[in-house]
C-alpha cells in the first residue's frame, strides 16, 4: 500500500453554489480533473450545520446523540452555566483511531474540533478548538519544534476579522487567511514526505472565513450589499476557492496517482438573514421564562451603558492591548459581560425555558427539567411534552416580516434529530436558522423586554464588520480512487456521517456496526464491490474508546472566548 493510501481534504463550509460554477468556468482545474473522475454530490451536515457537530460527524460516523458533540458550548448537566466543547467532550471513538486499531497511520492537520491532540500512531496539529499557539496542540510534542524551524511556526486562524473597518484592512486579512493555507499546505507536504503516513487529512478553514465576511460584496441581492466595494472584493470568495484548489493541486502532485482521495466540507454557505429575534424576550413573552425583578432601577439604567461602553472599547483597544487584556485579567471581561447579560438575570427558579444567546449562531432552547438542573421546575414526561409542543406551536405563528410566511420554518424536539446514549445531554428544541429567509439572534435585552422581537438588521457592513454569509446544510462531496469509485457526476445527496465508513471500506476495512453512517455503494464500482463486499466488525463505539475528557482551564476558556469573539462566533 502506497503511502498515503487516502488524502482526506476538507473544505470548511464549502457549496456546490459557488464551486461547480468555478469548476465549469475552468477556475477550479485541479478539483474539476477529481469531479471528472470521481463521484461527487451534496452531503448534508448535521442539524444544526455547525463546526464542531459537522466536522466531529465527519471523523466518527457518528450523529451528536452517540458523540456528544452539539455546539460550541454546551450546558451543564446539572447545572445552568455554559462551558466550551472540544475533542475531550467526544465519547466515541475516531477515524483515526480506528486506523490505527487495524495498524493504519494518520497525519491529521487542523481538523476542527481534535484539541487537545490524540497520541495516535502518526501525527496531529490540532485546528480551530486549539486556545493559541502557546497550547500544546501538536502530536508528538517535538513536531511543534520542528515546524516552527522549519516553516516559521503554525499558522494560526486570523484574529480580529470583527474588526476590518477599513478596505486596507479587509485585503490584509484576505492575503492572510490566503497565505495561511498556503503555509499549511507547504507544511503538509513536507510531512507526507518526511513522516509518511497511510492516510492525511487535512483541512482548509479560508472557505468557511471568506463567506462569512464577504459573500455580501458577491451577491447582488444581498439586503447589505455593497456596490462599490464589490469593486474591490467582488471576486474575494472565488479567489479563495482558486487558491485552494491550487493547494488541492499541490497535495495531489505530492501523492501517487492510485491515492483515493476524498474532498469535504462540514456544511454548505448562503447568503445571511435579514431579521433578527431576542429568543429569551420571545419565552418571556409566551410565559415560559422570568428575569429577576431586580437588578435595580440603577443597574436596569446602567446596563445598556456598560454594553455601549463595551462596544467602544472593542473597536478602540489595539490587538496589543487587547492580548494584554485576556493575559493578565482573563476572568475580568467574563464577570462584567455576565453582570449585565440577560441569562445571568434569568429567574431559573421561575423559567421552564431558556436559551444562551452569547453565540452568532441562534440558540437552541433549554426546558428546565425539574431533576435535571438545580431549580428545574417542569415534570419530566407529560408535563415536558406539552411544554415542547407549546413552544413549539408559539413559534409557528412568528411570521417573516417581508414575506409573512413562518420566520422559523422548523422547530425539532431532540428526538427527531438525534439518537444515542448521550441524547438526555442535547438541547431540547433546535430552531432551523439555516434555510433561506430564515433569521439570526440578538442578545435579549432584560431591561427592555417591551422592545420589538423581530428586528431588520440595519449595520452597514462597510462600517462594522459583520457576517454577512451564514452556513447551509447541505455541504460538498467528492470521492475519486481510480478501479474504486465511479464516474457518476452529481451522486445523490449523502449524510456527512456516511464519509467515515466510506472511507474505511475504501481502505478495505471493515466497518464498526455501532456507526450511524452507510458505505456508499452506490459510488463504487461493481466490478470493486464485488471483490471487495462491506464487511462490518463488532466494535463497540464506547466512551472507553474516546479521547480524555479535557475541559478547559479559566486561561484556557478566556483565550477560546477571545479566539472565537475575534473570529466573530460571538458577538
Amino acid at each position: 500500500m502506497t503511502k498515503p493510501a487516502l488524502l482526506i481534504v476538507g473544505l470548511d463550509g464549502a457549496t456546490w453554489d459557488v464551486m461547480q460554477p468555478l469548476a465549469a468556468a475552468g477556475k477550479l482545474p485541479n478539483i474539476a480533473r477529481l469531479m471528472a473522475n470521481g463521484a461527487w454530490g451534496p452531503l448534508e451536515s448535521t442539524i444544526p450545520p455547525l463546526t464542531p457537530s459537522g466536522w466531529t460527524s465527519f471523523m466518527t460516523g457518528a450523529n451528536p446523540g452517540k458523540h456528544g458533540l452539539y455546539d460550541f458550548i454546551e450546558c451543564e448537566p446539572d447545572g445552568y452555566g455554559m462551558h466550551y466543547t472540544n475533542a475531550g467532550t467526544r465519547r466515541v471513538e475516531s477515524l483515526w483511531r480506528i486506523l490505527n486499531r487495524h495498524a493504519l497511520s494518520a497525519g491529521v492537520i487542523n481538523v476542527p474540533w481534535t484539541y487537545p491532540p490524540e497520541p495516535i500512531d502518526g501525527y496531529m496539529i490540532s485546528g480551530l478548538d486549539t486556545p493559541d499557539a502557546a497550547s500544546a496542540f501538536v502530536h508528538p510534542p517535538e513536531l511543534k519544534q520542528d515546524i516552527a524551524a522549519l516553516e516559521g511556526g503554525w499558522p494560526m486562524d486570523p484574529r480580529h476579522l470583527g474588526y476590518m473597518h477599513t478596505d486596507e484592512r479587509r485585503q490584509e486579512v484576505l492575503d492572510q487567511i490566503i497565505e495561511n493555507e498556503a503555509r499549511r499546505t507547504r507544511i503538509a507536504k513536507r510531512l507526507m514526505r518526511e513522516r509518511p503516513t497511510d492516510v492525511v487529512a487535512i483541512v482548509f478553514t479560508a472557505t468557511d472565513t471568506v463567506q462569512h465576511y464577504f459573500w455580501h460584496y458577491a451577491d447582488r441581492s444581498h439586503h447589505l450589499h455593497d456596490p462599490a466595494g464589490a469593486a474591490r472584493f467582488g471576486a474575494a470568495i472565488e479567489r479563495v476557492y482558486c487558491e485552494m484548489d491550487r493547494n488541492i493541486g499541490e497535495l495531489l502532485a505530492a501523492v501517487s496517482a492510485d491515492t483515493r482521495v476524498v474532498l469535504a466540507s462540514d456544511h454548505g454557505a448562503g447568503k445571511s438573514p435579514e431579521y433578527s429575534i431576542c429568543l429569551n424576550q420571545f419565552l418571556a413573552q409566551i410565559g415560559v421564562l422570568r428575569f429577576k425583578s431586580s437588578p435595580g432601577d440603577a443597574g436596569r439604567r446602567l446596563a445598556p451603558l456598560v454594553r455601549k461602553a463595551d462596544a467602544w472599547l472593542r473597536g478602540r483597544l489595539t490587538p496589543r492591548q487587547k492580548a494584554l487584556l485576556a493575559k493578565y485579567l482573563p476572568r475580568l471581561r467574563e464577570r462584567w459581560e455576565a453582570q449585565y447579560s440577560s441569562y445571568a438575570q434569568i429567574d431559573f427558579a421561575a423559567s421552564k425555558a431558556f436559551c444562551n444567546e452569547v453565540l452568532s449562531f441562534p440558540p437552541p432552547i433549554w426546558i428546565n427539567v425539574k431533576g435535571q438542573r438545580p431549580s428545574g421546575i417542569v415534570e419530566p414526561g407529560r408535563e415536558y411534552e406539552e411544554l415542547v409542543g407549546y413552544i413549539v406551536s408559539r413559534l409557528a405563528e412568528l411570521r417573516h416580516p417581508q414575506t409573512g410566511q413562518r420566520l422559523i420554518k422548523r422547530a425539532y424536539r431532540k428526538s427527531e434529530i438525534y439518537a444515542g446514549p448521550l441524547l438526555a445531554s442535547a438541547p431540547d428544541i433546535t430552531l432551523s436558522w439555516w434555510e433561506e429567509d430564515a433569521f439570526l439572534s440578538r442578545p435579549t435585552s432584560a431591561e427592555r423586554l417591551d422592545g420589538p422581537l423581530v428586528t431588520r438588521a440595519e449595520t452597514a457592513a462597510e462600517k462594522k464588520s459583520v457576517w454577512t454569509g451564514t452556513h447551509r446544510l447541505q455541504g460538498i462531496f467528492l470521492l475519486s480512487a481510480p478501479g474504486k469509485v465511479r464516474r457518476l457526476t452529481r451522486a445523490q445527496p449523502a449524510r456527512i456521517v456516511d464519509l467515515a465508513p466510506t472511507m474505511l471500506h475504501l481502505l478495505g476495512l471493515p466497518v464498526p456496526q455501532a456507526l450511524d453512517g452507510r458505505v456508499l455503494l452506490e459510488t463504487l464500482e461493481e466490478q470493486y464491490l464485488s471483490q471487495h463486499p462491506a464487511a462490518l466488525e463488532n466494535a463497540d463505539a464506547s466512551p472507553a474508546a474516546a479521547s480524555a475528557a479535557h475541559e478547559y482551564t479559566d486561561e484556557e476558556a478566556a483565550k477560546i472566548t477571545k479566539k472565537l469573539k475575534e473570529l466573530g462566533y460571538i458577538e
